[in-house]
């Protein structure tokens, strides 16, 4: 079985139990236990789902891997901007924070799973690159949106000043895809 195809596997199996366990988290809200309840109930839903993927699953299941998604999905479930970082994306995020950088003049948040443009300063450089509101950034330097964190997504839009990021937007107003080199200058 190609890697593809086990990582598809992976993927839908882990939307099944995400729905499976809002489904039952639903039902157990309901039911009027007293939070501290609830939290032990959850985690008791959780353990079980991540027994049944190493018992029960075709292949050898990459655990690591499954933990992550599991975190991504919970957090990102909470609101457009909310999203688990690595170790890794943390350690990144925070030095992209201190170094002397710049960012493209646009605020974005995650929309369809993918970095969305909701505002774009004028005369920035966003705006000077003919990005307008409503557009999704699908790569950032080669990389998807959609695979990774809104903060590591604006980690890789921010770069050093003079500097160029390299983009793919599609812009469903206009019902168009370029790329568009991004030049911060300040």
């Amino acid at each position: 079985m190609s890697k593809k195809i086990q990582v598809l596997l992976l993927t839908t199996s882990m939307l099944v139990i995400v729905f499976a366990l809002i489904g039952g988290l639903g039902v157990h809200a309901a039911s009027g236990n007293n939070n501290s309840d609830n939290a032990y109930t959850h985690m008791q839903v959780y353990s079980e789902v991540l027994h049944r993927i190493r018992t029960e699953y075709v292949e050898e299941p990459n655990m690591g891997l499954v933990t992550n998604g599991a975190l991504h999905g919970l957090l990102e479930s909470l609101d457009a901007n909310s999203s688990y970082l690595t170790p890794a994306e943390y350690k990144a995020y925070k030095a992209a924070k201190t170094d002397a950088k710049a960012g493209i003049g646009a605020t974005v948040s995650k929309r369809f799973g993918y970095a969305a443009v909701v505002s774009v300063i004028p005369g920035g450089p966003a705006d000077k690159a003919g990005i307008t509101p409503g557009d999704i950034i699908e790569t950032v330097e080669g990389q998807s949106t959609h695979d990774s964190s809104l903060a590591a997504v604006k980690t890789r839009l921010t770069v050093d000043v003079g500097s160029r990021v390299e983009c793919v937007i599609f812009a469903p107003a206009r019902l168009s895809r370029r790329r568009s080199p991004l030049s911060v200058r300040l």
